[in-house]
C-alpha cells in the first residue's frame, strides 16, 4: 500500500461518527488529573515520582492493513506511548498481573478464589472510605415510623 492510499484510508476512518475533532488539546487537563490521582493515591512516594507524567504527547492514531480482506481496509490502532496516563497504566497492569495469573490453571480457579484475590488487592490499595450511613441504606416510611 502506498502512502497516498494509506492516507486516504485513514481519512475515511476519521470521517466516520466514531471520532470527533476536539477544539483544544485535552492533554494538559488529563495530565493534571493524572498527577492529582497519583499524588492522592497510596502508591509509595518513590514510585509516584516515576509515574508522574512529564513531556507528554497525545495518543497517536495509525492503521494496520487487514490484508485478508478485500480492498485491504485499515484496523485503527491508538498508541498511548508517552501519553499522560501511560506510565500509570503500566504500573496498574503490573500490580494486577500478580492476581490474574499467566497460566492456563488460572481460568480453572473457582470464582470465589478470584474474588478473594481481588479483594485482598483492593484492601491493600484503598486506605479508607467514608460514607454516610443514610447513603448506604434507604429508608421506608410506614405510618409515623421510619424503617
Amino acid at each position: 500500500m502506498d502512502r497516498q492510499d494509506y492516507n486516504m484510508k485513514i481519512q475515511m476512518l476519521l470521517d466516520t461518527d466514531h471520532y470527533k475533532k476536539l477544539n483544544k488539546d485535552p492533554n494538559t487537563k488529563v495530565e493534571k488529573q493524572t498527577r492529582d490521582a497519583i499524588k492522592e493515591s497510596s502508591i509509595p512516594k518513590e514510585e509516584q515520582r516515576r509515574l508522574l507524567p512529564s513531556e507528554n504527547l497525545p495518543p497517536r492514531l495509525y492503521g494496520l492493513s487487514k490484508i485478508h480482506k478485500p480492498n485491504n481496509p485499515l484496523r485503527p490502532i491508538v498508541s498511548t506511548c508517552r501519553s499522560p496516563t501511560y506510565e500509570l497504566a503500566k504500573y496498574v497492569a503490573k500490580q494486577l498481573a500478580q492476581y490474574s495469573g499467566n497460566t492456563k490453571s488460572f481460568v480453572k480457579l473457582p470464582m470465589e478464589r478470584r474474588i478473594l484475590r481481588a479483594s485482598e488487592w483492593c484492601r491493600n490499595w484503598i486506605s479508607s472510605i467514608t460514607c454516610n450511613r443514610q447513603h448506604l441504606y434507604g429508608s421506608i416510611r410506614t405510618g409515623s415510623h421510619r424503617i
